[in-house]
């Protein structure tokens, strides 16, 4: 073996030994370096083209769409949570009800909840929103009334947030505070407007061209794989002097991810 050969056989081991080393997977702490929910859709992310802000104004825009009658956030066992869905993010409802009998928060399990494959999920921890259709105090007219007043039954004057959890297959999210999102102003109607879930008479105002502004906590999971999961999330609305409650709402699901068609 001549040196020429020599010195090409080195150059290959080192070739290789860095290409080895670029193409090696990086330990897997390292992916969860800066966040501590991997499995849930990072805050300031952009999921299918639109903010965690901007999909909790779709969410509001779907829940005010369905009729008051059979209502996902009225279901105690989520057996008609497929009501108006579409497109790639699925919608989960919380509690719209203090009708839940002993109990302090809403409490509801949902074990009838079947979700298609291929599906994200986006749903609120607990939430508000502030109309030009409603009274006080969940109602107002400008944009900046809107925004104030959602805001002030975050943060106060009106409540505070509390009681903030959420488990997702027996796994604690961490660091909730920062899935605060507050949505922009967005034009919503009725489907049905004799038949609404505010519950506001739509034969003495415009129901059709309503503005609303929404504030509070989400979260957007990616597909989950087939089978069995569970999802749990609690929040509540107090006082912010005395911190008596004024709601809260315990929801848990129990969804089956199936095959598209099934």
């Amino acid at each position: 073996m001549n040196m020429n050969q020599k010195n090409w056989q080195s150059l290959v081991t080192v070739f290789s030994t860095i290409l080895g080393l670029l193409l090696a997977p990086a330990p897997r702490a390292s992916a969860d370096i800066g966040n501590p929910n991997p499995q849930v859709i990072p805050p300031h992310s952009h999921a299918f083209g639109k903010s965690y802000g901007e999909w909790s104004a779709e969410w509001w825009k779907w829940n005010f769409r369905l009729p008051a009658t059979d209502h996902p956030a009225f279901s105690l066992d989520g057996a008609n949570c497929d009501a108006g869905q579409s497109g790639k993010v699925w919608f989960l409802a919380g509690a719209f009800t203090t009708e839940v009998p002993e109990n302090e928060f809403a409490t509801i399990i949902r074990e009838s909840c079947s979700v298609p494959t291929g599906k994200a999920i986006f749903f609120p921890i607990i939430n508000i929103e502030c109309s030009t259709i409603e009274q006080a105090p969940f109602g107002g007219q400008t944009p900046e009334e809107l925004t104030s007043c959602a805001k002030g039954f975050v943060e106060g004057p009106s409540a505070v947030v509390r009681d903030l959890s959420v488990t997702i297959d027996g796994k604690v999210l961490e660091n909730l505070e920062t899935y605060r999102f507050q949505s922009p102003l967005f034009k919503f109607g009725f489907a049905d407007p004799n038949d609404n879930i505010l519950g506001v008479d739509c034969s003495q105002q415009d129901c059709n061209n309503a503005q609303s502004v929404s504030d509070g906590y989400w979260i957007m999971l990616p597909p989950l794989s087939k089978g069995e999961h569970t999802i749990r999330f609690t929040g509540s609305f107090r006082d912010p002097q005395t911190n008596d409650l004024f709601f809260g709402l315990d929801v848990t699901y129990e969804l089956t991810v199936v095959g598209r068609g099934k």
